[in-house]
């Protein structure tokens, strides 16, 4: 197993010395969290954007994936699987990102900018993979801890629901700091360059300091994806990802309940990837997502474009920079239509064993 190491407790005023972060280290914070409407909306932009951008473990392009982790490394690059035996795989992962984005709160007017932490760990196992078909299925179980914290270096003030004294009050940023835990269990079936990924995750939203639960979702999802080799060091892929969010929010508006946040997902991701040298791959994605809510009269369209640029240190180590453009409208009533920019960079490690 890997050992992470060095995670700081909180401080006096609740949260992670500041000054690790600088270092990309792993944090564990622990800030008084408010209420957050907006943690579902910046976990969904962060795993969006790690799904666009991602780079295997011996950082070729992301237009044939390995198989299972050190593939390539084994029997060499392939388009077409070769068979062989093979052992399930343990690997743990920890990410640090640091962005900027103009529009925390995700509303239409008075926007707020900050500077955002992400701090990840995850354990991967991977099962062997099991001829079907004229493919293979590779199982996949996955336990994933994220720390969200705002406001390490800008400061403001918004505007909150007190859900205590029912009534608005004003909030400090860091006020907005969430954690997440997301298990996650799904299959990759593989034939050629066709990827199929039914899949089911379960996620729950925290707070950091007392870690009472504000959020839940099962999330039952749907994938198909098709890659395109352009050249040995260019290609695109085309996916489709259909999900169902079962959701239960503890604490909501007296207009909503806590299943409103129930819903179908349908999406459209172009994602290209471009390997200029050894260490650099230039990464841009399109996606287009449509959002049905069946609890309430309300429907969601997000359009997102974005570019990533991966710098591969090593078959372990992978820095990161990236910047995104999200437009975002919606009929619903309780919810504003939005436009955000995220700028930043972030640094991840991957261990195998």
């Amino acid at each position: 197993m890997e050992h992470y190491c060095c995670l700081p407790t909180a401080t006096a005023s609740g949260r992670a010395p500041r000054w690790l972060a600088g270092l990309g280290l792993v944090l564990m914070p622990t800030a008084v969290l408010a209420q957050n409407p907006q943690a579902t909306q910046q976990v969904d932009a962060v795993q969006q954007r790690q799904a666009a951008t991602a780079v295997d473990q011996n950082f070729n392009t992301n237009t044939v994936p390995e198989l299972y982790p050190g593939e390539t490394s084994d029997v060499g690059i392939q388009s077409v699987l070769t068979a062989k035996p093979w052992r399930p795989i343990l690997e743990g992962s920890a990410d640090e990102q640091y962005f900027y984005t103009d529009n925390a709160l995700y509303t239409t007017h008075h926007l707020q900018g900050s500077d955002v932490l992400v701090s990840t760990i995850q354990a991967t196992l991977t099962a062997p993979p099991v001829g079907l078909g004229e493919g293979f299925l590779t199982p996949r179980l996955a336990f994933q801890q994220q720390w969200f914290n705002y406001g390490l270096v800008a400061s403001g003030n918004h505007q909150e629901y007190d859900f205590a004294s029912q009534e608005y009050v004003t909030k400090e940023l860091g006020d907005l700091d969430f954690s997440a835990q997301t298990v996650i269990l799904d299959g990759t079936w593989r034939w050629n360059n066709w990827l199929l990924t039914p899949g089911v995750d379960y996620r729950r939203l925290l707070d950091p300091s007392t870690y009472d639960q504000f959020y839940t979702e099962l999330v039952p999802r749907w994938g198909v994806q098709r890659l395109f080799n352009l050249s040995p060091t260019t290609g695109l892929s085309l996916s489709y990802q259909g999900t169902y969010r079962v959701t239960d929010t503890t604490k909501t508006t007296p207009a909503l309940n806590s299943s409103s946040g129930n819903r179908t997902d349908e999406s459209l991701m172009l994602a290209g990837s471009w390997k200029l040298r050894e260490h650099l791959i230039v990464q841009p994605y399109y996606s287009f997502v449509w959002s049905h809510y069946t609890s309430i009269d309300r429907d969601d369209l997000l359009n997102s474009v974005g570019l990533g640029i991966n710098c591969p240190l090593g078959r372990q180590v992978n820095l990161r920079f990236f910047v995104a453009y999200d437009n975002f409208n919606t009929s619903g009533k309780a919810v504003q239509a939005y436009e955000n920019l995220t700028a930043g960079a972030g640094v991840n490690l991957t261990v195998t064993f």
